[in-house]
């Protein structure tokens, strides 16, 4: 094994679905590398997009059917998934050699199963018959003749790749059949590979090994295998398999972008241009170098119970603790071994400090703060760092409203105790002398009537 240094990894936010916040924090860290006998690969953290490993990633080379992730993610986001589709003679524009579903002219079925047909079997025809009918539905013609409609949706996919960061790629067709100028890296797909995988029905369907199609009617009907040997239970088969999509062409080689998860980590693994057997020897052993040596950790959620801080000057009646939560959540993928020194303190705003300045405390300290609080209101932060980099920090907010002692109370404390004692004092005083009076009146009483 190679002694290297994994490549930096960047910590961003996601509005969600996982990180919340901002934060952009890079660090480095040591560990070996797997060995690959691909031309390019790379491994990258699912939500973060973190890189892991890297091998000429950014060196252009030729997707073969990998292509066919972004044609199944321009399909979800601009059609109508339950929608019947009729296929047309755009099955007859692909290659002779093409890996096909079957389909045949005049059939129909659903845009859901089209990807099914598209992702399992790697059908050219599945990938012509979706780029025409998502190519008419941008153009708002349905009667776009097949060559114009296929020019709409490949100037489509050549701008999503942009939108999602994919600049070194350059795709001329819906399938991936070769063409010196259809091309990407291995970073501009895990980027595709990415946003195809935060879609739930595309997860569904290339986690699938065998799919039977419902909708279909035509000819040649028949159920459809996927490619993808780490989903099917067979010599290559990996039990941690999530997806995605296999490739090859001769000029491209063997090809697949993988996806699997473990314990809350999600990986991606692209490999280009390797052998046959390679390429599932590649992508599980980057894969299990991935979950070897790094971990999905969740150090804090939004709106998480930081502390329980004593409050100090509240009214009468109002809570004497109140609790401070974080106002934004942190996740990202960290090397397994750095763990333990990853480390959490609470900074308060001096403000918001009853009785005196504190700039920092442990999470085992107990604060006291000073009302008057508002809800929501920002008493300090949380930060967390590894040795002594800042890896995020977020606001610390008070939970609910405490109201502070109005001016005029104990000022007026000692005068009410005051004028409580002296009502206390003077009612005694009438008792006694209502007593005294009874007694005199009982005593002359008696003597009058020689009682």
């Amino acid at each position: 094994m190679k002694r290297a240094t994994v490549f930096v990894l960047v910590f961003a936010a996601i509005t969600l679905m996982v990180l919340t916040g901002s934060v952009a924090t890079i660090y480095a860290a040591q560990a070996d590398y797997p060995e690959t006998a691909a031309e390019a690969a790379i491994l990258v953290e699912q939500k973060t997009g973190a890189v892991l490993y890297a091998k000429n990633a950014d060196k252009q080379m030729f997707p073969a059917s990998t292509t066919k992730i972004l044609t199944a993610l321009i399909a979800v986001e601009e059609g109508d998934v339950d929608e019947m589709v009729t296929v047309g003679n755009e099955v007859l524009w692909i290659p002779w050699d093409s890996s096909k579903a079957g389909l045949m002219a005049e059939d129909r079925l659903t845009l859901r199963e089209l990807l099914y047909g598209l992702m399992l079997p790697s059908g050219n025809d599945a990938a012509y018959t979706i780029a025409v009918h998502i190519g008419r539905k941008i153009a708002g013609n349905p009667d776009l003749p097949i060559g114009a409609a296929l020019d709409v949706f490949v100037e489509r996919m050549n701008r999503r790749a942009r939108e999602l960061g994919a600049m070194h790629s350059n795709f001329t067709a819906p399938d991936g059949y070769h063409d010196d100028e259809h091309y990407t890296t291995a970073r501009d797909l895990a980027l595709i590979a990415r946003a195809a995988m935060a879609h739930p029905l595309l997860r569904e369907v290339v986690a699938t090994g065998h799919f039977t199609p419902q909708t279909w009617t035509g000819e040649y009907v028949r159920p459809w295998g996927n490619t993808n040997l780490l989903i099917r239970p067979y010599q290559f088969s990996y039990e941690h398999a999530t997806g995605i999509k296999t490739g090859y062409t001769g000029p491209a080689g063997f090809c697949i972008v993988a996806s699997a998860a473990r314990d809350d980590l999600e990986l991606i693994a692209v490999v280009l241009n390797t052998s046959k057997d390679g390429r599932w020897l590649d992508s599980v052993g980057l894969l299990e170098y991935g979950f070897a040596n790094y971990v999905w950790l969740q150090l804090v959620e939004a709106n998480e119970i930081v502390q329980r801080a004593t409050v100090a000057g509240q009214d009468v009646g109002q809570p004497d603790r109140v609790d401070i939560a974080a106002a934004r959540g942190f996740a990202a993928v960290f090397p397994r071994r750095d763990v333990s020194r990853i480390c959490s303190s609470v900074r308060l705003l001096p403000e918001a400090v009853a009785g005196a300045v504190a700039s920092r405390l442990s999470a085992a300290e107990k604060p006291t703060l000073a009302a008057p609080l508002d809800k929501d209101q920002v008493v300090g932060e949380l930060v967390f760092s590894l040795d002594d980099q800042e890896l995020f920090k977020t606001p610390l907010v008070v939970t609910e409203p405490v109201a502070a002692m109005p001016w005029w109370r104990p000022v007026l404390r000692p005068g009410l105790v005051f004028l409580s004692l002296g009502a206390s004092a003077a009612a005694a005083f009438r008792a006694g002398r209502r007593r005294k009076r009874r007694r005199s009146i009982f005593k002359t009483r008696k003597k009058r009537f020689g009682m």
